[in-house]
């Protein structure tokens, strides 16, 4: 409610447009979350001393292949395929004109030269979703990963003569 009662206009404008407010919503939360990713992921590669200037996936493949233990690494190179999965969702997010369409109750995403792309509001939730999971999951990677490192580390400090 803005000032002595009297209703904002995104508050008039949420209640005669739900559909496009539901989408703006989830849409705004796509894009922080998948930069918090793309933050976390440029993060660890830096910590982790991987070349700058690459593909942060590209980096993360050459940083992984040198992890020793074959679980890890697998586990990485899983995400890192879910992770790729997700370009054409950052293509759409960055190119695409997201129009709702109150007759199919949908959101519609045009991309030049592609057939455009329907996303229900709650589509779009699973995709936040299914981002925060990736988030959460990569942190967890990242600190088993920096263990087994300092576990290495103080394994080969302990067999070196004083």
């Amino acid at each position: 409610m803005s000032y002595q009662g009297e209703p904002s206009d995104i508050e008039i404008s949420a209640k005669r447009e739900p559909l496009e407010t539901a989408a703006a919503l989830q849409l705004g939360l796509l894009l922080i979350t998948l930069s918090r990713l793309d933050l976390l992921l440029d993060q660890y590669l830096a910590k982790a001393g991987a070349a700058p200037g690459a593909v942060p996936l590209k980096r993360l493949m050459e940083m992984v292949d040198r992890v020793e233990d074959p679980a890890l690494r697998a586990s990485f190179r899983q995400w890192m395929v879910r992770a790729h999965r997700l370009e054409s969702l950052r293509t759409q997010l960055a190119k695409g004109r997201w129009l709702p369409d109150r007759r199919r109750d949908c959101v519609v995403c045009e991309l030049p030269g592609a057939v455009p792309a329907e996303f229900h509001a709650s589509d779009l939730a699973s995709w936040v979703g299914t981002l925060k999971d990736m988030v959460l999951e990569f942190r967890q990677l990242c600190a088993t990963e920096r263990e087994a490192h300092a576990r290495a580390s103080a394994d080969f400090m302990a067999t070196q003569p004083a």
